[in-house]
């Protein structure tokens, strides 16, 4: 070991140390995470010396030649490691045993060695893995975390990783380079198609659709600073284009008709009866249909594709008359309060949860503000919000805040003081790219994320202030490693602003850092866990769609993408929801069959040879494999996509101003507003639930406390059917856990 560079380390971390805030002082002597302590070290005994001939010994002369102390063999009943004494047990005869004992030995006797040498230096070999030694923090950002004893320099010990031997053959060696150029040439000419066939479509439909008092329209639709303003433009120019003769046809292929008209039909009938009993087979339609996730596929964006404002008549009838019905049952005298209970619990776990996704895209990220601030406008942000890189700050801002301080604080363009994560000069990053591998220095950025985060706060103290659920992707540092998705659930004591830095760590950005955690006196300390440092999850996850829905129940996403490099790519040849194709009346293709099969086979053409570069292990640059990151999964049942320009990519690393920020939030909301309508008719039914939920719950409780009292009745608040209206305004409370089902503990 090296006590220089262990002196070097020291002062490499001693910076942060001094920047870490803490809630106790560094001299505290309980602040103090030493895992528990070893048996004494045991003086060694030395191994008879072989000749090379001995190396050709059977297992069980090998074996015998091993001191006690370091022996451990496997059981072959219970297959357990067992410690060996003075019997002889029974060994498996194996080439897989014999290599396990030799590994066994080899590690025993480096570990002996190690303890040798510090105890020739005086360190007490018990100090080596306790991460705090007399109330001196380590820096979670160090590259290899340094370990202090008392009068001693820190020492550490690094293991060089053995290179691998290759694996390829002087022939593919030979024309690997020749074919990563070719590959990467045709990719080249296919993007360069791909974008001179879009602006082609985008001028076609400038020159032949946009005239006259349609373009007059769309202006004023892209001018639109509300979603009241948009709704009435954009209802207005669906009267202009014809578009609404198509929402008054029931037929279309993109859902079940006949089941959709049978249930809403079905609804009102009994809703309107009369009949008290009719609450238990309205009761039985809703369980076993109309509250399941997207019935009859009536949360088709196809369905919202065909005009700017509202879908077919009969899907707005069967929103209606759903979230009617809801409140039928909830509010009906026939059924006791634990039998609606039980029923609006069936229901939401059937209809599942919405979360917001919001990607990454270094400065692109800051659309996202626009994007939440419309959302929030509507009383439609979902409560469940997850984000990574750039979109884990963009979160993490949200759910650290409650509704007032979003108002105040956040959906203000005043907010670009705060954005300063890349407010280092130009020179100053490119000496720290060329020293340290990175542009920006983690140490730095603990200070500018204590306003994004309100201080240390972690990820359940965020949750409970706010009712918000903040999930963050990262990736330990590994070839191997799979991503984790932090939360009030899995890292509940995590603080967030380490989990925003260790989510923006991206090869030549920032380095990968360790997390950082509360212990249960509320003292900072390094999260340990199944890897040592983290980076940015979106490498390998951008939207974490399935542990979403295996914790907290998520089965529809609103993705807001704001990656540079995926925007390009989002194109729909038949329209998008709120955005309609304006050939033939959205009856035909954007710019025509044959510009639509262009750009749709030049996409696969790209997605094909960037599969040939995975598949071939050619995509690889520093550990990450870049052809898996463009074929990962980047949409949503509904996705948002920021209108970039040019201007945007050349100041994708830099600070935003008072202009550029009032941008992000206006592009941002007139991205979110064609989106909107088809977003409301799903969050209506889920809010509905969520808002009854709370209801019985608190009905069960007044019960409880007073059981001599009769029960209150609730009465039902006015509805209306007019298509299109939303009648559930939005809640300002939370309900005890939005997304995490937890009736069997809490109601």
């Amino acid at each position: 070991m090296s006590a220089s560079y262990g002196t070097s380390k020291m002062q490499d971390s001693s910076s942060f140390a001094s920047k870490l805030p803490m809630s106790a002082s560094p001299e505290d002597e309980s602040f103090d995470v030493s895992p528990p302590s070893r048996a004494p070290h045991q003086p060694l005994t030395p191994l008879p010396a072989l000749d090379p001939a001995e190396h050709m010994l059977n297992a069980d002369s090998r074996r015998a030649l091993a001191p006690p102390h370091t022996t451990k063999i496997r059981d072959n009943a219970s297959c357990s490691l067992i410690s060996s004494g003075d019997e002889s047990p029974d060994y498996i005869d194996s080439d897989v045993e014999d290599e396990l004992f030799e590994q066994q030995l080899r590690e025993e006797g480096e570990r002996d060695l190690e303890r040798l040498e510090l105890e020739k230096n005086n360190i007490n070999p018990q100090d080596i893995d306790n991460p705090i030694s007399n109330g001196i923090l380590l820096s979670p950002w160090a590259t290899s975390p340094p370990r202090y004893t008392a009068g001693t320099v820190a020492t550490t010990s690094m293991a060089m990783p053995s290179r691998p031997r290759s694996r390829e053959s002087f022939s593919s060696m030979l024309i690997r380079i020749p074919l990563l150029l070719g590959i990467l040439s045709i990719l080249f000419v296919d993007l360069i198609l791909y974008i001179m066939v879009r602006q082609w479509v985008n001028m076609w439909e400038s020159l032949t659709t946009w005239v006259g008092r349609g373009k007059e329209l769309r202006q004023k639709l892209h001018q639109a600073k509300t979603y009241k303003e948009w709704s009435s433009y954009a209802k207005e120019l669906d009267k202009y284009l014809g578009n609404e003769e198509w929402t008054k046809i029931e037929h279309s292929n993109e859902y079940d008709v006949p089941l959709i008209r049978k249930m809403a039909r079905k609804l009102k009938r009994l809703r309107s009866s009369g009949d008290p009993s009719a609450v238990r087979e309205v009761r039985k339609v809703l369980a076993h249909g109309a509250c399941k996730a997207d019935v009859g596929g009536v949360q088709c964006a196809a369905l919202y594709s065909h005009t700017y404002y509202g879908t077919k008549d009969i899907v707005e009838s069967y929103v209606e008359e759903t979230v009617a019905s809801l409140y039928f049952v909830a509010r009906s005298s026939e059924l006791s309060l634990e039998d609606r209970k039980q029923f609006l619990k069936l229901a939401s776990r059937n209809y599942g949860k919405t979360a917001l996704c919001l990607s990454g895209g270094a400065t692109f990220a800051y659309y996202h503000l626009g994007v939440l601030k419309a959302l929030f406008d509507e009383g439609l942000l979902p409560p469940v919000i997850t984000g990574t890189s750039g979109g884990s700050l963009i979160g993490a801002m949200i759910c650290c805040r409650t509704d007032q301080e979003l108002k105040d604080e956040v959906f203000t363009p005043d907010i670009y003081k705060f954005l300063n994560a890349c407010s280092d000069p130009f020179l100053i990053k490119m000496k720290r790219l060329f020293t340290k591998g990175a542009l920006f220095d983690e140490n730095d950025w603990v200070e500018k994320m204590q306003w994004i985060t309100k201080g240390n706060m972690t990820f359940l103290e965020a949750y409970r202030k706010t009712g918000r659920i903040l999930n963050i992707s990262v990736i330990a540092e590994g070839m191997h490693s799979s991503s984790k998705v932090l939360n009030y659930i899995t890292a509940p004591d995590t603080v967030i602003y380490s989990a925003v830095i260790a989510s923006s760590a991206i090869p030549f950005i920032l380095r990968p850092i360790e997390l950082v955690m509360k212990d249960e006196r509320g003292h900072l300390v390094p999260y340990r866990a199944a890897g040592r440092r983290w980076r940015d999850g979106s490498l390998i996850t951008d939207i974490p769609e399935k542990t979403l829905h295996q914790l907290f129940n998520v089965n529809y996403t609103i993705v807001s993408q704001a990656n540079p490099h995926i925007v390009l790519w989002f194109y729909h040849s038949r329209g998008a929801p709120g955005s309609p194709s304006t050939h033939r009346h959205g009856k035909g293709w954007r710019g025509g069959f044959l510009a639509s099969t262009l750009v749709t086979a030049l996409k696969l053409d790209i997605i094909k040879w960037i599969r040939v570069l995975r598949d071939l292990d050619m995509g690889r640059i520093n550990g990450i494999d870049l052809a898996s990151v463009f074929l990962q999964r980047f949409e949503g049942n509904c996705t948002i996509v920021p209108t970039a320009t040019w201007y945007d990519y050349i100041f994708i690393l830099s600070d935003p101003d008072r202009q550029r920020t009032e941008r992000y939030f206006d592009v941002g909301a007139e991205r979110t507003f064609p989106k909107m309508h088809m977003i409301a008719n799903r969050m209506r039914i889920e809010q509905t639930l969520n808002k009854l939920r709370s209801e019985i719950n608190y009905q069960l409780k007044l019960v409880k406390s007073y059981p001599c009292k009769n029960q209150r009745k609730m009465s039902a608040p006015e509805f209306t059917t007019s298509p299109g209206k939303q009648t559930v305004a939005h809640s300002k409370g939370h309900s005890p856990d939005p997304g995490h089902d937890t009736d069997t503990e809490s109601d």
